[in-house]
């Protein structure tokens, strides 16, 4: 199913604002699951089908809810549902890694690799 979702939460956004916003919650969506830091089994990202997430450090645990506009841009809301606090990220995702781009820390770039269980 796919959620159109307003314009108005992603004040900011580096999408265009005439397009609509577009969020996936699917389980087929290819962000869903857990990505670690390449250099860092401590750190990484999970992304949940429902919007919902985490960024885990170590053991710190931060909460958000995550949208990908329709031109591929992610972002992050903290707390979840937050729309004053947003990390707006450039994202690479080629396979089981995902690069992605702070928009607002200087072009920080991180690149993650797909937790597969075994």
């Amino acid at each position: 199913m796919t959620i159109l979702l307003s314009a108005l939460i992603f004040a900011g956004c580096v999408c265009s604002e005439e397009r609509a916003y577009v969020i996936m919650f699917e389980e087929g969506h290819p962000l869903v699951g857990i990505w670690e830091l390449a250099e860092s089994t401590c750190s990484f990202y999970t992304f949940d089908a429902d919007g919902n997430g985490s960024q885990t450090i170590g053991t710190f645990n931060l909460l958000f809810t995550w949208e990908v506009c329709d031109e591929g841009h992610l972002i992050l809301a903290f707390p979840p549902g937050n729309v004053l606090f947003h990390e707006h990220f450039y994202m690479r995702l080629e396979d089981n890694t995902l690069q992605i781009t702070n928009k607002h820390n200087n072009g920080r770039q991180h690149i993650y690799i797909r937790r597969v269980d075994n």
